[in-house]
């Protein structure tokens, strides 16, 4: 758990780094009504403060609660705080949060309510990295036309992630070449047909990929790929003519 005091705004700032160690928290600290933090500076003591967790995903909740002792001897120097009684919303909020967590493909915009477009827009690229590799079907649909190498990278990776969702980054206009070399590493993506014709249209894909995958192509694909004047690398499109030609003639 990471905490940010900003102590002469009344606000601490809980950051976890899993959806356990978070559960974990909250349901220790519902237990006891209190918790205990370790903080540098010491709060003012019976002062409220909000207290805002975060979570994977960017899952943010926030509660009050007040200073009721300090142990400014200890090391490091700590606060009790007694939390205060949610509010219906909130432990509904809260209790939706901890049940859906749990789901596999559940979007944390299912969860905050905030639409996964306008959430992805307010992080970096370190915070979308780590919500690519895990993302959901609505965040996934958020970060297939992202512009970054490193996040698609990870996109890559997330094991929820299928062959449209592939197609979509191929097409990706701001894809890189790099992204693309990934791609063509996984045998499983390669024996799509849908995929390989995303690679042998995008220019960015590396040539000698490109013409090998041009052989493979349904015969339809191979006679558009041959009548294209533009839009498509002349090697390629002679190479796909060759190969109509020669399925033709079979």
């Amino acid at each position: 758990m990471e905490v940010r005091a900003h102590l002469e705004a009344k606000r601490i700032e809980l950051r976890f780094a899993s959806d356990p160690e978070l559960r974990g928290f909250v349901d220790e600290a519902r237990a006891r009504g209190a918790f205990l933090l370790e903080l540098v500076e010491l709060p003012a003591p019976l002062a409220s403060y909000t207290i805002l967790l975060g979570g994977e995903g960017g899952f943010e909740l926030e509660l009050e609660a007040t200073v009721v002792q300090l142990f400014a001897a200890a090391d490091p120097p700590s606060a009790a705080f007694q939390l205060a009684p949610l509010t219906k919303s909130r432990e509904l909020e809260l209790e939706r949060w901890l049940q859906r967590a749990a789901s596999p493909e559940t979007d944390s915009s299912e969860m905050t309510g905030i639409p996964p477009i306008v959430r992805i827009r307010r992080m970096n690229v370190r915070e979308r990295m780590h919500l690519a590799a895990k993302a959901g079907r609505a965040e996934r649909a958020a970060l297939l036309r992202d512009s970054s190498p490193q996040v698609l990278m990870r996109l890559i990776t997330n094991p929820r992630i299928g062959a449209d969702d592939i197609v979509e980054i191929i097409r990706n206009p701001q894809v890189s070449a790099g992204v693309l070399d990934r791609i063509t590493r996984e045998t499983r993506w390669l024996a799509n047909p849908e995929i390989q014709k995303a690679l042998v249209r995008n220019p960015k894909t590396p040539s000698p990929v490109a013409l090998r995958l041009v052989g493979g192509l349904p015969t339809e694909e191979l006679r558009r790929l041959a009548k294209m004047q533009s839009g498509v690398r002349e090697g390629l499109r002679k190479a796909a003519l060759r190969a109509y030609l020669k399925r033709s003639r079979q």
